[in-house]
Order: structure tokens, then C-alpha cells, then sequence
């Protein structure tokens, strides 16, 4: 007895799809069995060795889907062909192969036999989702960025320490793939000690957690491309070093999301070795890799009217700006951290209408006329006996006196 998985197109899928396929069975003899069923699993696998060489290990499922192809019967001998099918949800994470993480598609066929044995055949499928970089718009510049840094280092009590300001430069901080990163380092020694070799190097670093015997985790670092210039500068000097690193067209950029022991991320490392004993001088600088370039959006405020003839130049995205031109337009809706307009939702509030009223018009009045309104030019002060008139009297025709404090009080 053997069952084959055969499927109709070998892939890669990608979320919604539904992948197609039948399953081959071979019956040499007839089979009393309890069921045939086909499985669709997608699983995370870790594994890395610890600190005393204790192998850690982590599976975490996200994806179960059960088809029941026939229920307990007799088979006779023979071969059979059973189609069946499998949709593919969206929000899945993409196929990854690394040493110390997985990320795996299997369809598992399962021919359960009367006899409580079970014979099951596998077949792994590739799933592809490509990284959008439009889904962290927030997080990246399509500008040129600086990021200085200031180091003193202190070497052995045989050297003096060094000083020097160095500024690493990029046009941007999120790349396609095949697409080159330009980087310039710009390095002044302040003091007499000189640079032997500066190196640039693109990095990934995969992040994956354990879960047996315990909740730990493990970050691997593997190079992409690397580029050096061995010339290095005198002590007392300022130099630019530039480089160009190509992305390759078949780094693995996997879409990992939605992983929860799984986690990648790339650098631009810069490293500057000084001559003497002096360490290495490391720095690292985030940056994100895709498949999908990001559509530079117009901050809100900035639409083209429909006179015009020229496109507006298009301001950096950031929320600076977006808050700035928010204000500029009086947009209803609050500025903060918290809730901002996306900035692919372009609303401008438009002006009022200005209403130019014919010359024959004549506004209805709302309020009496302002000359019969009150005016204290007119107004008539009361006389001493007409305002004695107003206050309370006794039986005997005499005023009675206001109550003291205390009467007040007791009243």
C-alpha cells in the first residue's frame, strides 16, 4: 500500500490562493481501513544550542486544515485518485530556511488501517508573501539620513586614547532588492592616532525563541555583502569613505510578521579599526529590506487643485509635516501620537462660498431697530422721594431699617 501527494502546479503559493491537488493511493491487497484524510499544516520550528550546549527547541502552529477524503470501508485492491484542495489564508507568514529557524508548509496524507496502524506521506510547498515596504511607512525616511557618533577610546596603559567624530550617511533607509545601498562614513581623528581599515557590511539578524526546556532566546548574524577600504588615514585628518553595497536579488527577505518565535531584521554595520590596541569601533544602523518600493505619500494638505498646471514638489513624509500642513488647513481632527489621519486619506476642508447678495435686497430684521433699543444717553435717574417711596414702612408710615448681620443669620 503507498499514497502519493500530487500537486497541480508546483508553486510557490501565495495567501488567498487555493492550491489544487489529488492524492495517489496503491492498494496491493484489499485494505479494511477506518479513514483517509489530507492535512495542511503551517508551523514554526527553532532550535540553537545554549550556553552549556543544552539543545533549545520551540514549535508554535498557525495554520490547521483538515480534509476528510473517505470514511472507514473496505478497499479492494487497486489505484485510486482523489482530488482535493486547500485555501490558503491571508496574513500567513512566507516559507523560511535558516539553521536555527524554520518557517514550513506541509500537506500530510493519512491512511488509517483497521489494524491501528497508519501509513502518511508528506510534501512540503513553498508560500510566498512579498515584504511591503508601504506597511511600515511609519517607521522609514526615503531621505538622506546622518548618524553621528562621538568616540573616545581608551587602549592599554602603553597607548593614549583616542579620539575622533565619526558621521555614516545613507540616501535613505529602506531597500529593494538588486537595488544598491550608497553609503559614506566621514571620519575625523582628533588626536594622533590613525585608522588602519574601515569596513561596511549589510547584515541580517534572525531572532528566534525557544520554548523546551525553557523560554529562551538566540540572534544569528549572517553577512549579505560586505565592502572594505584597507587605505585608512593618518592621525590629525578627516576622510570620507564611500561605499556601494548591492542587495542581492536572492537575499532571503521572508515576511515574518505574524511569527511569534521568528523574527528578522537588517543592518548597515559600519566597522573603523584604529591602529594600535585599540578594539573595533562598531555601528550598527537599522534598515529595512523589501519587495515592494514605497509610494512617497503627499502630506495632507498638499493636493494639487485642479488649475494647476505644475506638480507640487512632494514634502517628506513625516508626521512634522503632516501636523504643520494639518494646522495650515484647519483639519478637523486632532494631531497627536495617537490618532493621526493616515496619510494616504488626503482631506483638505474647502472655503466657505463668499455669497454676493443683489443690490435690491433688503435683510429682514431680527432685533428692534437701534434707535428704539436702550441707550444711557436717556436713561432718567430716580428722585430721593421716589426711591423712599420703594422701601418698607411700618404701620406707623416709618421705614423699617435693614436686618443687622446676626438677624440675618437667625433668619
Amino acid at each position: 500500500m503507498t499514497c502519493t501527494i500530487e500537486l497541480q502546479t508546483s508553486g510557490p503559493f501565495s495567501p488567498g490562493k487555493t492550491i489544487n491537488a489529488k492524492l495517489l493511493c496503491l492498494f496491493d491487497t484489499s485494505e479494511i481501513i477506518e479513514g483517509i484524510k489530507c492535512s495542511l499544516v503551517g508551523e514554526e520550528r527553532t532550535q540553537f544550542n545554549g550556553e552549556d550546549d543544552t539543545k533549545h527547541e520551540g514549535l508554535e502552529s498557525f495554520l490547521k486544515d483538515d480534509i476528510e477524503i473517505i470514511q472507514a470501508s473496505t478497499i479492494l485492491s487497486g489505484t485510486y485518485k482523489y482530488p482535493f484542495s486547500f485555501d490558503l489564508p491571508a496574513g500567513i507568514p512566507s516559507s523560511f530556511e535558516h539553521i536555527n529557524g524554520r518557517v514550513v508548509y506541509e500537506i500530510t496524507a493519512e491512511i488509517s488501517r483497521g489494524d491501528g496502524r497508519y501509513y502518511r506521506n508528506s510534501k512540503t510547498i513553498q508560500v510566498s508573501v512579498p515584504v511591503d515596504l508601504n506597511d511600515m511607512a511609519h517607521e522609514i525616511s526615503m531621505v538622506p539620513v546622518i548618524y553621528p557618533v562621538e568616540k573616545k577610546i581608551d587602549a592599554c596603559w602603553l597607548c593614549y586614547s583616542a579620539d575622533l567624530t565619526i558621521s555614516l550617511r545613507l540616501e535613505k533607509d529602506a531597500y529593494l532588492l538588486g537595488e544598491t545601498i550608497k553609503i559614506k562614513i566621514d571620519i575625523k581623528t582628533v588626536t594622533g592616532n590613525g585608522i588602519a581599515n574601515v569596513i561596511a557590511k549589510l547584515l541580517a539578524h534572525t531572532e528566534v525563541t525557544s520554548e523546551h526546556p525553557q523560554r529562551r532566546k538566540f540572534i544569528a548574524v549572517d553577512k549579505i555583502a560586505k565592502k572594505s577600504d584597507n587605505n585608512g588615514q593618518e592621525g590629525f585628518s578627516q576622510k570620507v569613505y564611500s561605499f556601494d553595497l548591492e542587495v542581492p536579488m536572492d537575499c532571503n527577505v521572508p515576511s515574518l510578521s505574524k511569527c511569534k518565535l521568528i523574527r528578522r531584521r537588517y543592518s548597515i554595520t559600519a566597522i573603523v579599526n584604529l591602529n594600535g590596541c585599540f578594539d573595533p569601533i562598531k555601528i550598527p544602523v537599522d534598515i529595512k529590506l523589501g519587495h515592494i518600493t514605497v509610494q512617497e505619500p503627499r502630506p495632507i494638505g498638499f493636493s494639487k487643485p485642479p488649475e494647476q498646471d505644475t506638480e507640487p514638489s512632494i514634502v517628506p513624509y513625516s508626521k512634522n509635516n503632516m501636523a504643520q500642513a494639518a494646522v495650515a488647513n484647519h483639519l478637523p481632527y486632532p494631531i497627536d501620537d495617537f490618532n493621526f489621519p493616515s496619510p494616504s486619506h488626503h482631506h483638505v476642508v474647502p472655503p466657505l462660498p463668499i455669497v454676493h447678495l443683489p443690490t435690491s435686497y433688503t435683510a429682514i430684521p431680527s432685533a428692534p431697530p437701534l434707535a428704539t433699543m436702550y441707550s444711557p444717553r436717556h436713561f432718567t435717574p430716580r428722585t430721593e422721594e421716589e426711591v423712599a417711596a420703594l422701601l418698607p414702612r411700618n404701620s406707623n408710615d416709618q421705614m423699617i431699617p435693614p436686618p443687622t448681620y446676626d438677624e440675618a443669620i437667625l433668619k
